[in-house]
């Protein structure tokens, strides 16, 4: 189903360049209320509440009272969405407050089930929030910089239209980056490798995995008791949690040889139910006191395989493709 938009902010409609510059306002509102009146939902953004700027309510129970709507933005509390209800939305939207600084499990499922719960699944709406998108037919690499820089590109290119800048790696401590993978056994072994290798051994039951890095200086952490030659370390990080996985050292002298990435590999249920090969990357996240902050957007890359219809995906959003140009005579 195809739900049109419509942005308010200051007691007018409005269209925003990238969410943030203000590109069109509009005062007449009937001319939106009867452009969309043929659709069976329209949703309604109140940028204001987003922001914590105010709100746009006499406005958003003016459009409610004509058209069915959702309604987001600034959304955090079972009672702020019954206030919405009572003002004539079918349902409301959630955002920042469904997610958590955990990034390893970024989604607050207890929070989520207690708003539904509350309101009714069937007024419950969560969204997730994203620009900048690209395809790829090809391997792609992530590469996560020294001075914070972190991108995707082709396997061996550093062209990219998939870059932000996240934490440096002087400042950086916790989690790096996530892989969730479904079905793993059906990707193609790495041939020729250039670097040393990982090797897991998977039990045969185990279908879906969450490979987890953490970067970590060495004075953060510590080891509960010593640890027998070839036996799995368990860390107590920072956080007082306890996490058993492989911990890795650069050599002495090297560069940030005071720091140590900490792996950790655990089950995890499927990914979805047709169990056909999926592979989710979440990394190049924004500090903590930035993602912790409920007054500030906090953004991060993402790559999920497969996409659902590669062509009109490449159509729409165009890819990262590395296409090289014809060659000099």
């Amino acid at each position: 189903m195809l739900i049109p938009s419509i942005d308010l902010m200051g007691g007018r409609i409005v269209q925003l360049v990238q969410g943030e510059k203000l590109k069109l306002a509009f005062d007449d509102f009937e001319y939106w209320i009867d452009r969309f009146s043929s659709y069976p939902l329209v949703q309604l953004i109140d940028l204001d509440a987003a922001m914590r700027k105010g709100d746009n309510r006499p406005l958003i129970e003016q459009i409610t009272h004509r058209l069915q709507c959702q309604i987001g933005g600034g959304v955090r509390s079972p009672d702020q969405a019954r206030t919405l209800l009572d003002l004539g939305a079918k349902r409301v939207i959630f955002g920042s407050v469904l997610f958590r600084a955990n990034l390893e499990h970024p989604v607050d499922v207890e929070a989520a089930s207690g708003i539904a719960d509350a309101i009714g699944s069937e007024a419950f709406v969560a969204s997730i929030d994203t620009k900048g998108g690209k395809v790829a037919s090809h391997l792609v690499k992530y590469a996560h910089h020294a001075d914070g820089e972190a991108h995707f590109s082709q396997d061996g290119k550093v062209k990219t239209d998939i870059r932000r800048k996240a934490v440096p790696l002087a400042e950086q401590s916790g989690h790096l980056f996530t892989i969730q993978t479904q079905d793993f056994a059906s990707f193609p072994a790495l041939q020729n490798a250039k670097e040393r290798q990982l090797t897991f051994n998977i039990p045969d039951d185990v279908f879906a995995l969450r490979l987890t890095v953490w970067r970590f200086r060495l004075s953060d952490m510590s080891i509960n008791g010593d640890i027998p030659a070839g036996a799995i370390p368990v860390i107590r990080t920072s956080d007082g949690v306890d996490r058993a996985g492989l911990m890795v050292l650069p050599p002495e002298g090297a560069r940030f040889d005071d720091v140590a990435l900490f792996l950790t590999v655990r089950p995890m249920p499927p990914i979805s139910e047709d169990l056909a090969a999926h592979l989710i990357f979440l990394g190049g996240f924004d500090s903590m006191s930035v993602a912790l902050n409920h007054a500030k957007d906090t953004e991060l890359l993402a790559f999920a395989y497969p996409c659902a219809d590669f062509a009109a995906l490449k159509r729409n959003i165009g890819s990262i493709d590395f296409i090289p140009g014809p060659k000099k005579s």
